[in-house]
């Protein structure tokens, strides 16, 4: 060892032992204040952490969106032809617990009771609003003046997969193929598979495909797409 380095060494070992008597010696009290202090220490330390967690959905300016489980076609369980509100309700008993507000289900009919064409009708979207997923807060996309999605920066899931129940062809049209969505009378209160309703890809960001991909069968379970309002 290089002997310069003696004096320094001394001094450490001197300053330990220093410090430990003053320790052994210290009043009650001072001790108190010094576990004190160190407890505003570390809670400081806590909370510092806890503000710089990543942001949610709902921090990035825009509204949310999010994916129920699967349900089948008959929705309008009650057969009164007020299907929205019981899937809304769907909406509303599924919300995820780090979300708030009230959410809608983005699930439309040929009937005048919900639409996004045509003027749209108790249409869930909002026009020029960013719309990001609960699940990773990407940004799915800016709705146009009309409230709906021409373009996607993501698709509506990545978590889940497959199809869910839309109601909406080409263009977010619910005429023509979609005017049988799961339906002997009132709309979307059939589960049979003699049925059939219009769906959309969770999964894709094609403007055609995300919202109209084609039908299946009523008997199928299903999620929908909820929206923030």
């Amino acid at each position: 060892m290089n002997r310069s380095n003696y004096p320094t060494i001394i001094s450490l070992v001197l300053f330990q032992l220093f410090a430990l008597q003053c320790i052994q010696t210290a009043e009650p009290n001072a001790l108190d204040s010094a576990e004190g202090q160190g407890a505003l220490i570390l809670n400081a330390l806590l909370t510092e952490s806890s503000s710089s967690s990543s942001p949610t959905c709902e921090d990035q300016g825009g509204k949310c969106l999010f994916v129920t489980a699967g349900i089948n076609g008959d929705i309008d369980a009650n057969g009164d032809g007020t299907w929205y509100t019981e899937a809304d309700a769907v909406c509303t008993a599924q919300r995820p617990s780090g979300l708030s507000g009230e959410y809608k289900a983005m699930l439309a009919s040929s009937g005048s009771n919900r639409r996004a064409s045509g003027g749209g009708f108790n249409w869930v979207l909002q026009p020029e609003t960013s719309y990001y997923r609960y699940e990773d807060n990407a940004l799915v996309g800016k709705t146009t003046l009309e409230s709906i999605f021409q373009t996607y920066s993501a698709s509506f899931s990545s978590a889940t997969t497959g199809n869910y129940w839309s109601g909406l062809t080409s263009g977010y049209s619910a005429m023509s193929a979609c005017a049988s969505n799961c339906t002997p009378g009132n709309h979307w209160d059939d589960s049979t598979n003699g049925r059939t309703g219009c769906v959309g890809s969770l999964n894709s960001t094609n403007n055609t495909t995300a919202v109209a991909n084609g039908n299946t069968t009523c008997d199928q379970m299903l999620p929908i797409v909820c929206a923030q309002q």
